[in-house]
């Protein structure tokens, strides 16, 4: 994980964007998990602005715990096809209004999770 974590620190010092999860795992979509601080150790370290996102999914007619994100007993390759099957799926992503930046992965990941579950709340359709 170091190695990654420096090579993704480098990236950022040079200007690049990197995307990540950090949640850390996948889920059934049902609640956002805490995010994962060691996640942040790269734009901490460069500090580099994060810009928190929000992705929500919807596909009429189908459920999305079992048959649109992948979690659990899931196989990737079943998964793949059984997606390929279906005629569309909507992803609404939203994107903060502003990055964040800190020199503590902790600080990051904390507000990051706050940006992203305001997004989550902003963007719930009923």
């Amino acid at each position: 994980m170091r190695a990654v974590n420096d090579g993704i620190e480098e990236r950022l010092r040079q200007g690049e964007r990197v995307m990540l999860f950090p949640e850390g795992t996948t889920t059934d979509g049902s609640g956002l998990l805490p995010f994962r601080a060691p996640v942040f150790r790269a734009a901490a370290l460069a500090n580099a602005p994060v810009w928190p996102f929000s992705i929500r999914y919807s596909c009429p007619g189908h459920d999305l715990a079992t048959e649109i994100y992948y979690w659990g007993e899931m196989t990737l390759a079943t998964h793949l096809l059984h997606l390929a099957t279906l005629n569309s799926i909507r992803i609404d992503i939203h994107f903060a209004e502003t990055a964040i930046q800190s020199e503590d992965a902790r600080d990051l990941a904390a507000e990051a999770y706050n940006r992203v579950e305001e997004l989550l709340q902003s963007s719930r359709v009923e």
